[in-house]
């Protein structure tokens, strides 16, 4: 298993909130491992995911990457060589059509990030006008 905490350790979070930002992280990442499961594609598999929250403490936990144990995978390589050219072929091809159907979902996530990028603009621009207003309506006209 792998662990992480969330935590912002080494200020990867710090312009975004800091702790507050890595505390909501993983349950947004969790959120794309679902929507990615719900995909129901042949072929594209995800890690096993799971965030827990344990004494005010968030955990996330996943499974491990098969064949993440490099020295293992440096000395088989050469036995195995004929048998993984086959199987990455195989994947090759399966991932091809695992490409073409996420780049059509691509599209509608890319309509949706788009509109919500524009609203996010429009609300920051409000808020900077409200400032001007505000800052206009503190000056005394004396």
């Amino acid at each position: 298993m792998f662990f992480s905490l969330g935590f912002d350790v080494n200020d990867h979070y710090k312009d975004f909130g800091g702790d507050a930002a890595a505390h909501s992280a993983p349950a947004n990442d969790l959120q794309g491992v679902r929507a990615i499961n719900t995909l129901d594609l042949d072929g594209l598999h995800t890690l096993g995911t799971v965030v827990v929250d344990y004494r005010g403490m968030r955990v996330t936990a996943q499974s491990i990457v098969p064949g993440n144990d490099e020295h293992r995978i440096y000395t088989s390589l050469l036995v195995e060589l004929p048998q993984l050219e086959r199987l990455i072929r195989v994947k090759q091809e399966n991932f091809s059509s695992i490409k073409n159907r996420l780049a059509k979902i691509e599209k509608h996530l890319f309509k949706y990030t788009w509109h919500l990028q524009r609203l996010i603009k429009t609300i920051d621009y409000n808020k900077q006008q409200q400032k001007k207003i505000s800052r206009f309506n503190s000056f005394d006209l004396d």
